[in-house]
């Protein structure tokens, strides 16, 4: 429907790109679209802009707090070319981001204490582990708080643990995120039985 800009995270943007004969559909009309969401890794970014016929935003933000930040379509055409392609990719971890702006939530509902821990003198802790370069471009590395973020949607660890812990063949485990393709992060279990199981 000559649809010209939209907003998409990791997982779309591949399984539009995996649809088969995507080269014969008329995308003329589109001009931008933004990403965000997740983790979106440079391989997928690069194949992206080689698919559609248009310029790509990244976007940064949170329920707690509209966006924060954005990577330009001219960033995205600048490192493709070679000029600063890490800004495609994460860099090291060096402390959290922390903000403040008319756009951030007041607290969260009915929760003070963690309205207390989240909001603090007026900064709103997100919970994301960041650095930047001397530019001052922000690479978001990690996340101070046990999610996995897969598919758009937050996955926390310890709700997962809770249940393959349920098992009762289970001893212990632990639950991580790791890269995957297609949704950004996948969650990955690692369990110790207990003895005489199997």
């Amino acid at each position: 429907e000559k649809v010209s800009a939209f907003l998409g995270i990791t997982t779309m943007i591949n399984w539009m790109m995996a649809v088969p004969g995507l080269a014969g559909y008329d995308l003329s009309s589109l001009r931008n679209f933004q990403y965000g969401g997740g983790p979106m890794p440079s391989s997928v970014v690069r194949a992206a802009m080689d698919a559609f016929p248009c310029t790509m935003i990244q976007g940064y933000g949170q329920t707690e707090g509209a966006g924060m930040t954005f990577l330009s379509q001219e960033d995205h055409i600048r490192a493709v070319a070679g000029d600063h392609p890490e800004r495609l990719q994460d860099g090291r971890t060096a402390g959290q981001i922390v903000v403040r702006g008319e756009q951030n939530m007041i607290g969260y509902l009915n929760q003070p204490e963690l309205t207390a821990q989240t909001i603090r003198d007026g900064w709103m802790w997100t919970g994301d582990m960041a650095t930047w370069d001397e530019d001052r471009y922000v690479f978001i590395v990690d996340r101070a708080k046990d999610m996995i973020i897969s598919g758009g949607e937050n996955i926390y660890s310890v709700q997962v643990e809770e249940a393959v812990n349920h098992h009762p063949a289970v001893l212990e485990c632990a639950v991580i995120g790791v890269p995957d393709e297609v949704w950004g992060e996948s969650v990955k279990a690692f369990v110790v039985l207990k003895p005489g199981t199997n």
